[in-house]
């Protein structure tokens, strides 16, 4: 849409800045369309990018880790493969794990298994990045795993869609880019209504100067 977009608002007869000026027509639509449309392309472009990332978390993270290092996911516990009664309680393994930064929030947590038996904790950092920390089930020894390029990447990704850590100037950009697509399908859709009724008129006043112009001509037939 982007893309499209800009390729539409060009004019190769027209210069750069006269493209620039507020109106470029008569109606309001098509001035607020051609306006907001540039201004905000670059962006909802970016909005777009990192949303598929968000959205295809998989093969973003199959993508990245071809050129950076990226942490693997914790894996799920298989069927029977769980301690069932682990030394360390939940909660407190939790909190270790908080303890081992500032501004850490908790994400997910997966229980020791009969291979590793410690305990998995995912938090998230004040910039968004994903920190892991195993703690020991048997004596509570806390390991931070350092958190690689790609995972810093894929933080990125997520603050700059999320308008997060970036301040308010970024963060009305991505409320605004959330409007954009429906401003410009309400005024899109004003232009070609315009469009079509004024190519409506110019057939239909065709058709009537060519209905005119046949009984003109028969007019001036000589009768017998």
């Amino acid at each position: 849409m982007v893309l499209t977009g800009l390729w539409l608002w060009r004019r190769p007869s027209v210069g750069f800045l006269r493209l620039l000026r507020w109106r470029r027509g008569p109606a309001l639509s098509s001035n607020l369309h051609h306006m907001m449309g540039f201004w905000i392309a670059a962006p909802l472009g970016a909005m777009a990018l990192t949303g598929v990332t968000l959205g295809f978390p998989v093969a973003t993270r199959a993508t990245i880790s071809l050129f950076a290092e990226v942490a693997p996911q914790a894996p799920r516990p298989a069927s029977g493969g769980s301690m069932r009664q682990p030394l360390q309680d939940p909660q407190r393994v939790v909190d270790l794990a908080m303890q081992t930064g500032e501004g850490l929030k908790p994400v997910s947590l997966t229980p020791p298994t009969l291979q590793g038996k410690f305990w998995r904790v995912t938090a998230a950092t004040r910039t968004g990045a994903t920190q892991t920390v195993l703690v020991d089930d048997a004596s509570g020894a806390v390991t931070v795993q350092a958190i690689a390029a790609g995972d810093g990447l894929l933080a990125l990704l997520r603050r700059i869609h999320e308008g997060r850590s970036h301040g308010p100037v970024w963060s009305l950009i991505v409320v605004v880019c959330g409007f954009a697509p429906t401003l410009f399908f309400a005024t899109g859709l004003l232009m070609w209504l315009c469009r079509r009724q004024s190519t409506t008129q110019a057939l239909l006043s065709a058709q009537k100067g060519a209905r005119r112009a046949a009984s003109d001509l028969s007019s001036l037939e000589p009768r017998g």
